[in-house]
């Protein structure tokens, strides 16, 4: 496997991981954002009432409650508005058919125990997801607030608001199929610019492997450029360097043939007696 191909099937795996966690962190954290948001809508489309909204849970009164949990309903455009007293009877609600039932369930428990505004988040009877915010009406004298602290010594009951979070939901998953684009098209291109930054980095490595083959078959002297003035550009002149070296002391291929034909031929010598002996003809 080259190189390059290494490299890249260690960059690819990364980059995709990077990309998920930050499409898990960010569908965490634009969801909590837009919950909360919601949240606070239903917060404020109660605070304005308190006043009216005490005084008609003080005299346990459904035809004072009940505008006031339609226009609730309106500006915060929930699914339900209700009207609870401390232990859970509904004094009001939006869909009269409830008025006079007591709640038990486990959400209302967990509302009707709210010191201060809060939200749980709960499923209808479609299986969407509803946040069901809860308000506490606190009293104190004739001063009923529905405050973001406890500033009364009697409990009146508490406020339920259901909002839809089908919006809510859908403008997140629209956010998240944004960034999934945005993290493809970023992935694509990091592997563009690795490939051609690979391809680049690595020619001067190409160039040396084609220069040693070339001396490999006898090319002595061979130098290859120095392209770039770091580590690539210092082994590139150590090559060159090694190369001039082998051309200075190597004997070259022709010249060992000749040497070697040479030693075929009959050897001349003159005796003591400086006469020739051991050429052909000689006596």
């Amino acid at each position: 496997m080259k190189l390059q191909t290494k490299l890249l099937a260690v960059l690819l795996p990364l980059s995709l991981l990077s990309g998920a966690s930050i499409l898990l962190l960010a569908r965490q954290a634009i969801g909590t954002a837009l919950i909360s948001g919601t949240a606070q809508r239903a917060f404020s489309g109660v605070s304005g009432m308190a006043p009216a909204i005490g005084k008609g849970m003080r005299a346990r009164n459904e035809k004072a409650l009940l505008p006031l949990l339609n226009a609730a309903l309106r500006d915060t455009q929930a699914s339900y508005a209700m009207a609870l007293d401390t232990s859970g009877a509904v004094l009001a609600h939006t869909n009269v058919i409830e008025k006079g039932k007591t709640y038990g369930d486990p959400a209302t428990r967990r509302a009707l125990r709210y010191e201060r505004p809060g939200f749980q988040l709960l499923s209808d009877y479609r299986g969407g997801l509803i946040l069901d915010a809860a308000v506490p009406v606190w009293a104190d004298d004739e001063d009923f607030l529905l405050a973001q602290e406890k500033s009364g010594e009697i409990r009146m009951g508490t406020i339920r608001l259901g909002l839809p979070l089908t919006q809510a939901l859908a403008t997140r998953n629209r956010i998240l199929r944004i960034l999934t684009a945005i993290i493809i098209v970023s992935c694509l291109l990091i592997g563009i610019v690795t490939v051609v930054f690979l391809r680049r980095a690595l020619l001067p490595v190409r160039i040396l492997a084609n220069f040693a083959g070339r001396i490999g078959q006898g090319h002595a002297g061979v130098t290859v450029p120095v392209l770039s003035q770091d580590e690539l550009g210092d082994l590139a002149r150590s090559f060159n360097f090694m190369s001039e070296g082998l051309a200075a002391t190597t004997v070259s291929k022709d010249y060992l043939d000749s040497v070697i034909n040479a030693i075929g031929d009959p050897v001349c010598v003159k005796d003591e007696q400086r006469r020739w002996g051991g050429c052909p003809g000689s006596s």
